[in-house]
């Protein structure tokens, strides 16, 4: 079996670390599985879920100060259309939210949330996070070749709408099928993994050079200004390198730990004998919140210099049209 003692996911044996007497020199031979993962932790668990989730409580809050700061101004304006800056704020509200969620369990190790709702509901997060990152990057190509009209070109919203769909039909819809596929609770099917990772990485790898481009371009355009326009553009410059940066490490976790399946039938995790309240999932997930926060601030959002040298009422990261 794939679990200690015969258990099903996510049960171990009785006395299993440390349950009972510290170790595992009392770990039940006889088929008593009637303690979870989580418990034989020792509360540990239990610590790492109430520590991520008081941070997400916090995102959550100044998120929805930031979404009302936001929604205020638009019909203060008489303007019925989100912005790119509120748009961004409530996808970033609705990744919290989820986020949230699944911090009530987030591996599935206490039996609160079944191992395939606590996959989909991942996989959504991960999609919301790409949403973002493109959302932003098409933003700077309208900047650069909109024009007067700020119309954005066919060819990015081609691109938007193809990358998403393929990013929300692979992403999430494959992780309930990888799920499904396996003989048992708390597994994955390693080549549908593969696949799933292959292609959401080969869509980031896309966009982080586009972003690059475009990005530089406007950096470039505004630089030229000097003044003002100048200091707009070291700030443009730097969120660029923060975007290609949050690309590059979605590439290289989704290589990392996608490719291998591709090599594998069934795949699982084997409960470790300890447990660190540090995750790299929860902790990637908090950073990117935290970054789109501090970059829709409201409090950036003022007259600024555009390429062109007229004023309009943008920040540094997103047009405001």
């Amino acid at each position: 079996m794939y679990r200690p003692g015969g258990c099903p996911f996510p049960y171990v044996p009785k006395g299993f670390a440390y349950d009972g007497e510290e170790g595992f020199e009392d770990v039940d031979t006889t088929g008593d599985c009637s303690i979870t993962y989580a418990e034989a932790l020792g509360g540990g668990y239990e610590t790492k879920c109430f520590v991520y989730f008081g941070a997400n409580l916090l995102v959550l809050c100044v998120n929805l100060r930031w979404c009302q700061i936001f929604a205020s101004k638009r019909k203060a304006s008489g303007k019925k259309e989100m912005t790119v800056n509120e748009n961004l704020c409530y996808i970033n509200l609705l990744i919290t939210v989820l986020h949230m969620i699944i911090c009530i369990d987030p591996a599935g190790h206490a039996d609160r949330i079944p191992y395939l709702l606590l996959n989909f509901i991942m996989s959504c997060i991960a999609s919301l996070m790409v949403t973002i990152g493109i959302l932003l990057v098409v933003s700077w190509v309208t900047i650069v070749e909109g024009g007067k009209s700020k119309k954005t070109p066919d060819w990015a919203l081609k691109a938007r709408n193809f990358s998403l769909a393929a990013v929300y039909f692979f992403e999430p819809g494959f992780a309930i099928v990888e799920c499904l596929v396996v003989p048992f609770e708390g597994g994955w099917s390693g080549p549908l993994n593969g696949i799933k990772g292959t292609i959401f990485a080969s869509i980031c790898c896309v966009w982080a050079v586009i972003c690059w481009r475009f990005g530089s371009k406007i950096a470039g355009m505004l630089k030229s200004g000097g003044g003002a326009a100048a200091t707009q553009a070291k700030a443009i410059k730097k969120f660029v390198n923060v975007a290609i940066f949050s690309f590059g490490i979605a590439v290289g976790y989704k290589f990392a730990f996608s490719l291998p399946g591709f090599f594998v039938g069934s795949a699982y995790d084997y409960p470790a004998c300890e447990s660190s309240i540090f995750g790299i999932v929860p902790v990637m997930y908090l950073l990117i919140q935290t970054g789109v926060l501090v970059a829709q601030n409201p409090a950036n959002v003022k007259k600024k210099v555009t390429p062109s040298g007229a004023t309009t009422t943008a920040n540094t990261t997103t047009s405001e049209s």
